[in-house]
């Protein structure tokens, strides 16, 4: 008799001390809203950089490396005669590559070198807040350049020079949107938008490029470019209680 009411009050005491642990299993979690806000915006350019190159073939090494140096030489100082404001212009590379002979088929001896090939690529760097007449004065450059002996025209961009200054106007923009988004839901659920629990952001950016072929270019009196604005775009998640 006196076993059976000990086995009886440790049944008790058991039960009593798995209740608490038991409810704290399940505690539900807590209601959220999660969001995604988008926001963008047409920026112009205050940025622009023109490369050109200029490339020279010859028998060897040092008669493609002259006539390349006084080429680019050229290039340099017709870019530099334009003083255009805050002008900066610098070399981006600098290759020097073999010339091949062109091998009849069934050969299997390795290619005779016959040549090397020299090419210079130089870039310039043109600030301006005026986006057409910073337009204009790539056309300069590039047509300056054309005319001095540059033989290819490897890339224009625009940009900014204060990326992040737009990008965090960008980001407050999407943030907002975030919010009125959860609002809304919330309004439409029928419940009271609580606190902001989480909040991330993945920014993107794009210039804008434009790109043209050196004998397009080289035919035409002037080359025409054409800076169009910017697209600046953000997204951030967000995550919202409950009330």
């Amino acid at each position: 008799m006196f076993s059976r009411v000990i086995l009886l009050l440790l049944a008790c005491v058991g039960l009593t001390a798995g209740a608490p642990a038991q409810t704290m299993m399940h505690v539900p979690p807590p209601r959220t809203i999660s969001v995604t806000g988008t926001a963008e915006r047409q920026v112009p350019p205050d940025l622009a950089f023109a490369a050109v190159a200029v490339e020279t073939q010859a028998r060897t090494v040092a008669e493609a490396a002259a006539q390349n140096t006084a080429a680019a030489r050229r290039i340099i100082d017709a870019i530099q005669a334009l003083n255009l404001p805050n002008l900066t212009v610098r070399t981006l590379t600098f290759d020097v590559q073999p010339v091949y002979e062109q091998q009849r088929p069934g050969v299997t001896t390795p290619p005779r070198i016959t040549g090397y090939r020299v090419i210079n690529r130089v870039q310039a760097r043109l600030p301006d807040a005026d986006a057409d007449r910073l337009a204009a004065n790539v056309g300069r450059v590039l047509d300056a350049a054309l005319q001095a002996g540059a033989n290819r025209v490897d890339q224009v961009a625009f940009d900014l020079q204060d990326e992040q200054r737009a990008l965090r106007e960008i980001v407050a923009d999407a943030t907002r949107n975030a919010r009125e988004t959860a609002l809304a839901l919330a309004a439409a659920a029928g419940v009271q938008l609580g606190a902001l629990q989480t909040l991330s952001t993945a920014p993107v950016y794009r210039p804008l490029m434009a790109q043209a072929r050196a004998v397009e270019l080289a035919a035409a009196p002037g080359v025409p470019i054409v800076a169009g604005p910017l697209t600046v775009t953000a997204t951030v998640s967000a995550v919202y209680l409950i009330q």
